[in-house]
C-alpha cells in the first residue's frame, strides 16, 4: 500500500488524461456540449482526489515512528549540520511520519529561541527535500511557520496560523527571519510558548490536528484553493508578516482574544 501511495497521483492523472481523449459514450448525446461535461468530470474528480489527498494527509494523531540514521543522507544531511550550526539539537533519531506517502523528518528545539525546526524528505515521486521553522504562542492559540517552498503554505491555514515563505531562502534566512517576526510579535503582546525536545510530539500533533480540523470544515473549498496555489506557485503568505495582509488580519484577531 505504502509503494502504490507514492505512484498514486501519477495514476489518477493518468486516468484524467485518458478521460480527456476517450470521453464516454453516453457523453455523445451532449452534442457540442459534450467537451464541457468533460472538463467538468475532469475537474469535479481532481478536486474529489485532492480533498482525499490532503485529508489522509492531515491525520488528527500522525504516526512517528524512529527511522534507520541512514535515511538522514545527501540533502538532509546537509540541513541537519546547518540547523545544529546556528544552536538547534537534534530531537531523538530521525522519524517516519505516517503519512500517505510517508515522509522522513528529522526534528530539532532551540530552546532559548523558542522554536522547533523540521527539515523533511517526501516519499513522492520524486522525492522532494524541505525545512522550515516553527513556534506556538502561548496558550496554543496559533503559531508561527517561516521556511522557502511556497507549496507549504498551499493549505488554508488554520485559525491563528501565522506563516511566511521566503522563496529561495537558506537555512539561515529562514530563522533570521523567524526571529524577526517572533520579536515582531512580542511587541504585539503575542509570545511564544516554551518548548523542548519533550513537548515536539504534542506539538506536532497538535499542528496535524488543527490544520487537519479547518481543512474538513470546508473540503472542496480547501481543495480548490490548494490546487490553485500550487499550480500558480502564488500564496498570501509570501513575505514577512509584517507585510502580509492576511497576517495582519490574524494578529488583529488574536491580539482582541488576548485582552478579551
Amino acid at each position: 500500500m505504502r509503494s502504490l501511495s507514492r505512484f498514486l497521483p501519477i495514476l489518477v492523472g493518468l486516468a484524467l488524461g485518458y478521460l480527456l481523449v476517450s470521453p464516454p459514450d453516453w457523453l455523445d448525446r451532449l452534442g457540442p456540449w459534450r467537451w464541457l461535461a468533460v472538463a467538468a468530470l475532469m475537474l469535479l474528480g481532481l478536486l474529489a482526489f485532492t480533498a482525499y489527498q490532503l485529508s489522509a494527509n492531515l491525520p488528527a494523531d500522525p504516526p512517528l515512528e524512529p527511522a534507520p540514521e541512514a535515511e538522514v543522507s545527501g540533502e538532509l544531511q546537509r540541513l541537519t549540520s546547518r540547523f545544529e550550526a546556528l544552536g538547534f539539537r537534534r530531537i531523538g533519531p530521525p522519524m517516519t511520519v505516517g503519512i500517505s506517502p510517508p515522509a522522513v523528518l528529522v526534528a530539532f528545539v532551540h530552546e532559548a529561541e523558542r522554536t522547533y525546526a523540521t527539515a523533511f524528505r517526501t516519499g513522492t515521486v520524486p522525492p522532494k527535500t524541505a525545512f522550515d521553522c516553527v513556534s506556538v504562542l502561548a496558550g496554543d492559540r496559533g503559531g508561527l511557520t517561516t521556511g522557502a517552498e511556497p507549496g507549504g503554505a498551499a493549505i488554508p491555514a488554520a485559525r491563528g496560523s501565522l506563516r511566511q515563505v521566503f522563496p529561495g531562502a537558506g537555512v539561515e534566512q529562514v530563522f533570521d527571519r523567524h526571529r524577526q517576526a517572533l520579536q515582531y510579535l512580542r511587541g504585539r503582546g503575542l509570545s511564544a510558548k516554551a518548548v523542548s525536545g519533550e513537548t515536539f510530539r504534542r506539538d506536532f500533533a497538535l499542528s496535524f490536528r488543527l490544520q487537519r480540523e479547518a481543512f474538513l470544515a470546508a473540503p472542496l473549498r480547501g481543495a480548490a484553493v490548494t490546487l490553485w496555489r500550487a499550480a500558480t506557485g502564488r500564496t498570501p503568505h509570501l513575505g514577512p508578516i509584517t507585510s502580509q495582509a492576511v497576517a495582519q488580519a490574524a494578529i488583529r484577531e488574536l491580539t482582541i482574544g488576548s485582552r478579551g
